[in-house]
């Protein structure tokens, strides 16, 4: 039975460099397997990983934590340059991941706000990266509420939102026949970074639908075997036979 692989990196800020992506992309992007990229179109300083505020996303410089001005992916040009080329490649798809991807920003139930940050983050995308067109919207964790699934779905996009349970796992075709997708947890964490490898081979035997997710961010955690187990993770991609590997928007 063939498996079904989607890879999803996921945490890309203004703060992140070309150099950040193919130093862990690169070997698939070489292969020719494409990459879902989620973008974060207007990060805040102030962006943490967490409910509590306490843990701010890493890949913010430390000199730009305690502000909450925006930092467009507009400023970043060389990024944009280098999706820009990777997408006409057809080696990366676009994705929005919310707007600043504050934790639980889209568990308000005010549709004003939500549908301002939605349009504004198409616009940035689309201004900063004309030629690679957003066709996947990513809630950011943890929660997406009743009201932003429905105003999310009047888009003419695909929809990636946090798994509430494991029985979400294969996609549905929602009414405008766009795709829901679900994603967990980093393949990888710092407590099962041992069998993180053999997970995903017991995922991959399996036959299911599986999102392969490492966001961006993690390599900036200075930990070694973090690295170490993703090019574990890659090394079992590339030697896999019977997968069908791409991205949401193409995807059958």
């Amino acid at each position: 039975m063939t498996t079904t692989i989607t890879l999803l990196a996921d945490g890309i800020t203004p703060f992140t460099s070309p150099a950040d992506l193919h130093n862990l992309y690169g070997r698939l992007w070489d292969a020719g397997i494409p990459i879902n990229i989620g973008v974060i179109p207007a990060v805040r300083g102030t962006t943490s990983i967490d409910a509590d505020g306490k843990h701010p996303l890493p890949a913010i410089p430390k000199d730009k934590r305690d502000t909450s001005q925006p930092y467009r992916i507009s400023e970043n040009e060389a990024l944009c340059n280098y999706l820009n080329a990777m997408r006409q490649q057809r080696l990366v798809e676009i994705c929005m991941q919310g707007y600043h991807a504050s934790y639980d920003e889209f568990a308000t139930d005010d549709d004003v706000l939500l549908g301002q940050k939605i349009e504004e983050g198409l616009a940035d995308l689309q201004k900063a990266m004309p030629d690679a067109a957003s066709e996947t919207i990513i809630a950011p964790e943890k929660t997406v509420s009743a009201t932003a699934m429905q105003l999310l779905s009047q888009y003419d996009c695909h929809l990636c939102v946090p798994i509430a349970n494991k029985t979400d796992n294969e996609p549905k075709i929602l009414a405008n026949e766009r795709k829901q997708y679900h994603y967990g947890a980093p393949i990888i964490s710092l407590d099962t970074l041992s069998d993180s490898p053999s997970r995903l081979q017991a995922q991959i035997q399996s036959g299911t639908f599986i999102v392969v997710r490492f966001p961006v961010w993690m390599a900036r955690l200075e930990n070694q075997p973090i690295i170490d187990a993703w090019q574990k993770v890659v090394e079992i991609i590339l030697g896999e036979d019977d997968v069908y590997i791409d991205t949401l928007m193409y995807i059958e």
